[in-house]
């Protein structure tokens, strides 16, 4: 019997060695698919972004002489309000060149900034001397760590991501 005395407790101590070790794995799995979410939703802003471009320039080139004409130049990146569509001109049917882009922008930003949070942009014409073509190039900056800030730059470690895109109009 003296034996089986100095043997109790042993058990216990197993299990509780084995629950650290099972716990020290568990909080490492938990580190590991907390690093994967932040890949997917990684993933998913530069889906949304190559969207966001794609959609915007396709707005650009269907428009060519508006956006030779510099109709399409706008920026929110200083804090500007976003652009807005004239639902007066789009009812009558009778938008300007520059209320058009206007209305193509508005929808643009409308659908982007639905899923780019704290979305700002800007799109600048360079004018080609002697020729008839363009360069439009598109800024765009989104609060990539959801701070709930927007921002002009990227140039400091604010969180924020940055894309840049020149398109070429003839």
């Amino acid at each position: 019997m003296q034996a089986a005395r100095g043997c109790r407790g042993v058990g216990l101590i197993e299990v509780l060695i084995s629950l650290v070790i099972i716990s020290i794995g568990l909080l490492g799995l938990a580190g590991l698919q907390m690093g994967s979410m932040q890949k997917l939703q990684q993933a998913r802003y530069q889906n949304a972004l190559t969207t966001a471009l794609d959609d915007l320039s396709g707005r650009i080139i269907a428009n060519k002489s508006l956006a030779k004409s510099g109709y399409f130049t706008f920026s929110t990146l200083n804090g500007e309000s976003a652009p807005a569509k004239d639902s007066a001109c789009i009812a009558a049917k009778n938008c300007s060149d520059s209320q058009t882009a206007l209305n193509e922008l508005a929808i643009w930003y409308q659908t982007a900034a639905a899923t780019l949070p704290s979305l700002r942009f800007a799109v600048a014409t360079t004018l080609n001397s002697g020729t008839s073509s363009a360069r439009m190039t598109i800024n765009l900056t989104w609060d990539a760590e959801l701070t709930g800030t927007g921002s002009a730059d990227c140039s400091s470690d604010n969180g924020h991501s940055c894309a840049r895109s020149q398109l070429w109009i003839y």
